[in-house]
């Protein structure tokens, strides 16, 4: 009888451990369920309370992920499917959609500001350093009502934090093999009525290799007379917000972003590369019954692909430069009125013009072509926000 109750005592200490990890995350749970979103109604609602289904990845999610990048963060999430054809930059545009919809048919957003470019409806998701991101919000669904065609399978928002209510410094670095090295530095806090957050980082590595042996071997030498050199790859970026309080309920906002991604090319001195810039301006607040948010923005975004192929039964190298130009920008405002706590008429307006396109040119032929898009959108919204008696 001693025996048997040694070991049930044994076994319960050994449960104990598991049974207190459940409660903490059935706590955790809960604390998600309560967590004010904006992005699915265009409006401050709780996670348990909007009718689409809503992720809320924070912070601290982000940071214990052991992820480099957002969009590798966002992978790990439920309908969110993840195409990055080009290693630890975005070279190549990481792709991300929802719901099995194609590219483009999800909608990227920073701040509640589109990031969708006008050509091809694409977004280059990692342009900002996720430490500078205090949250990014999943919503799944179609919400093209309020987002418009871009948001068929879904809207994401990378939302940023805010600036420390005291002056904070913090940085990382790291080094690794093939000569990988890793560097950020953040800087934050306020004074008076300003605030301000600064970030940037640097990631560089020379063990880059985008072609196995045998495509050396059989195509690079073989057909088209490249001898392959080191690879290198690297991407930096920078992110700075400057916050202005008009008053307890109201403020002003200005953001901007610079990404540059580099990678060599298949043969000396030709490099490619992405630059994207962004700038936001922004005025949010509440007063009474009333809440606004109005963001003006504009995009900048730079490609350049130096790439060998073969062209007219040609089989020596034929090298070739393709640059793309993407340039839009617009404005957003939504009013949300309250009738009563749980019923609200949210409106608002939307402008975006941008162009874009590629132009192909080749060295030894004479061969050029452009191919060009623009687009422009004015729209508005209006929504009746009212939850359920019983909610």
């Amino acid at each position: 009888m001693k025996k048997i109750t040694i070991i049930l005592l044994f076994s319960l200490f050994l449960c104990l451990p598991n049974l207190w990890a459940q409660e903490e995350e059935k706590k955790a749970k809960e604390l998600k369920l309560e967590e004010i979103v904006v992005t699915a109604t265009r409006s401050p609602r709780a996670v348990k309370d909007v009718p689409s289904s809503t992720t809320v990845i924070d912070a601290k999610d982000i940071e214990l992920s052991g992820e480099e990048t957002i969009d590798e963060v966002l992978r790990d999430e439920v309908g969110v499917f993840v195409v990055r054809p080009s290693g630890i930059v975005s070279h190549s545009d990481s792709t991300l959609t929802l719901r099995g919809m194609t590219w483009g048919r999800t909608l990227i957003m920073i701040d509640g500001t589109p990031l969708n470019e006008p050509y091809a409806q694409n977004a280059v998701v990692d342009i900002i350093p996720k430490e500078s991101i205090g949250r990014v919000e999943v919503v799944r669904g179609a919400t093209s009502a309020l987002y418009g065609t871009n948001a068929i399978g879904g809207a994401i928002n990378i939302i940023t934090k805010e600036p420390e209510e005291k002056f904070t410094i913090k940085g990382t670095s790291g080094y690794g093999n093939m000569k990988t090295w890793e560097s950020f530095i953040e800087m934050s806090g306020k004074k008076d009525r300003f605030g301000l957050l600064l970030s940037g980082g640097r990631l560089h590595t020379e063990g880059y290799m985008p072609y196995t042996d045998e495509y050396v071997k059989k195509f690079m030498i073989g057909y088209y007379n490249i001898t392959p050199i080191d690879k290198e790859m690297g991407r930096s970026k920078f992110y700075g917000k400057v916050t202005y309080d008009l008053s307890e309920d109201q403020k002003l906002i200005f953001s901007t972003l610079l990404n540059r991604d580099d990678i060599d090319g298949p043969a000396k001195n030709k490099e490619s590369s992405i630059y994207n810039v962004r700038w936001i301006f922004g005025w949010e607040g509440a007063k009474d019954r009333l809440s606004w948010d109005v963001k003006g923005y504009v995009n900048v975004e730079d490609m350049s692909y130096n790439r060998t192929t073969s062209a007219y039964g040609v089989k020596d190298q034929v090298e070739y430069v393709t640059d793309g130009d993407f340039n839009f920008g617009g404005f957003i405002s939504s009013l949300s009125f309250s009738i009563t706590p749980w019923w609200k008429f949210i409106s608002g307006f939307e402008y975006k013009d941008g162009k874009g396109g590629w132009k192909y040119e080749y060295f030894l032929v004479d061969r050029d072509h452009w191919i060009k898009g623009k687009q422009r959108i004015v729209s508005g919204f209006f929504s009746n926000d009212r939850l359920c008696e019983n909610s």
